[in-house]
């Protein structure tokens, strides 16, 4: 029986604010190109690679708006370190969608270098064939997984097409997670 974890989704639409004159103005806003079915589609493709050790389950999804320090609309690490305030895990995952990060390759970032936060920030291109696995490779280090940077068919190889395989080694380690710890049934007598 697979670890099952819940996930909450931010649907962030990112308000982009004139700030030059007396009083910020709205300049634009960015939608993060993402509804349901792409997020349950996406869910289903990183679960396929977890089975059958874990199962991620959208909890929650909401559409929300955040007017972000700056006026760019462009996600960097003070930008996403908001996010992750304004939409923090509880007692889950928080994946918060947004349309672009400070990234080039289409990848996410995670909260933290324990992954305690637990929360993921993906970029939402709605298209992209690869955002499932792209989320699988995010999962995996909030399962206290590291990038790996030999092996171009695993999961944690950091790249914009990640692969679907894990070592043994690697799903051990993912089972040992605080985050599977505190999912992981009791066991039945």
């Amino acid at each position: 029986m697979p670890i099952t974890i819940p996930v909450d989704v931010h649907l962030v639409t990112i308000t982009v604010m004139n700030r030059s004159g007396p009083r910020p103005v709205l300049a634009r806003e960015i939608d993060c190109g993402l509804d349901v079915g792409h997020v349950q589609t996406g869910i289903n493709r990183a679960n396929s690679t977890w089975a059958p050790d874990f199962q991620f389950n959208m909890r929650t999804i909401q559409k929300v708006r955040a007017d972000l320090p700056g006026d760019t609309g462009f996600i960097g690490d003070p930008e996403r370190w908001f996010l992750y305030g304004q939409y923090p895990a509880r007692s889950g995952v928080s994946l918060i969608c947004v349309r672009q990060i400070g990234r080039v390759d289409g990848g996410g970032w995670i909260a933290g270098k324990s992954a305690r936060e637990r929360s993921i920030t993906m970029i939402g291109f709605s298209l992209n064939p690869l955002w499932g696995q792209t989320l699988a490779h995010e999962f995996g280090h909030l399962l206290c997984l590291e990038d790996v940077g030999n092996e171009s068919g695993n999961l944690m190889y950091p790249s914009s097409q990640p692969g679907t395989l894990l070592t043994p080694a690697q799903r051990r380690r993912a089972l040992d997670s605080p985050l599977a710890r505190q999912f992981r049934a009791a066991p039945r007598p």
